[in-house]
């Protein structure tokens, strides 16, 4: 079975595609590509434009990213030997450019998540399209009302109605926009004070509080494996890239007796359709089953064993081909795919 990477490498093969980000720490800049063309160490930068290129030719540049996330990926592609941290995998430090190749710990690390407040509240929703068109539709309709009363009092001929109009239109436009930001006040001020941020966070579970990191790593290498593989979701087979932008909420549950985690994020999918990029945004929920398999530590070369009859077997197998043993997990949580997605 390919690894997350391969597999999402093998889909951008597929479609003859390069995605490239683009960082910035100070007045430095630092590029890394999916394919491992350039793989700059990152420490600490914001991540300011992702383009992706198809045949050499740019189809799409991405520049809308959160200032308050910064991004480290320190190792390189050289043959000094690295050991995982979170499972032990040992192998050179190529193999981990984009992660664990077995467990799928991320170093790609996002750093430096502030908690919200008001001014980053209010840039979010000041930037949502459904905000700029319903400020620009209550504009248009209010100067709309005031036009046709101007034209009906006969005070004034049609070409100065016509002239007080796009006058009126910015002032309406700023009074509009003023009123909204005061009335939005109350709201926000409880959103922040109210706001838990799931990547900083510690959560219960059993009477035991738990880091969430562990939680972001399982989803994400999760998501990987199951948006690219067109067995699980075919309605996915033209995915090319994705992006969490932010966990929105999580709650803790029981599936059965097994703990599991609801959560919320906001998710940003790219779409590769006849040479065309499209861009999906919105929200997603899913649920995470604690894995009744998991194994937190061990320690191997470039091999696994069986537990049971030492057969070497795929890094990435379920279960042992030669005595049909469950194989130990290091993936504490796993998507709930019986949970039907949109």
């Amino acid at each position: 079975m390919p690894s997350p990477l391969q597999m999402h490498l093998q889909r951008l093969a597929k479609k003859n595609l390069v995605v490239e980000e683009i960082f910035r720490h100070k007045d430095q800049l630092f590029v890394r590509t999916l394919n491992g063309n350039r793989n700059d160490s990152v420490y600490k930068a914001n991540k300011i434009e992702k383009n992706y290129y198809q045949g050499g030719k740019r189809l799409y540049r991405e520049k809308k990213f959160d200032d308050n996330i910064t991004y480290t990926m320190t190792l390189s592609r050289g043959d000094n030997e690295f050991t995982c941290s979170e499972c032990g995998y040992h192998a050179t430090e190529k193999e981990f450019y984009d992660g664990c190749p077995y467990c799928g710990a991320s170093f790609y690390l996002e750093q430096g998540v502030h908690q919200k407040n008001l001014t980053q509240s209010f840039k979010q929703i000041f930037s949502m399209k459904k905000y700029k068109i319903f400020l620009g539709s209550t504009c248009m309709i209010l100067t709309g009302i005031s036009f046709m009363g101007t034209l009906q009092s006969g005070e004034y001929p049609w070409f100065i109605a016509v002239m007080l109009m796009f006058v009126t239109l910015p002032v309406m436009l700023f009074t509009l926009h003023l009123l909204y930001t005061f009335l939005l006040i109350p709201y926000l001020l409880v959103k922040v004070i109210t706001y838990r941020d799931l990547r900083n966070d510690r959560i219960m579970i059993d009477k035991v509080r738990m880091s969430n990191q562990k939680i972001i790593q399982d989803l994400n290498y999760q998501l990987l494996v199951h948006y690219y593989d067109e067995k699980i979701f075919p309605q996915y087979q033209d995915l090319v890239d994705f992006e969490i932008l932010e966990y929105d909420t999580y709650k803790v549950i029981k599936k059965g007796n097994i703990p599991a985690i609801r959560i919320t994020f906001i998710i940003r999918k790219y779409f590769e359709r006849n040479g065309r990029i499209k861009k999906v945004q919105g929200k997603e929920t899913v649920t995470l089953i604690r894995n009744q398999n998991y194994y937190p530590k061990f320690t191997m070369n470039s091999v696994k064993k069986c537990h049971n009859c030492g057969a070497n077997v795929g890094l990435f197998d379920k279960i042992c081909s030669y005595c049909g043993s469950i194989l130990p997990s290091n993936i504490l949580w796993v998507l709930d795919i019986s949970q039907q997605r949109k």
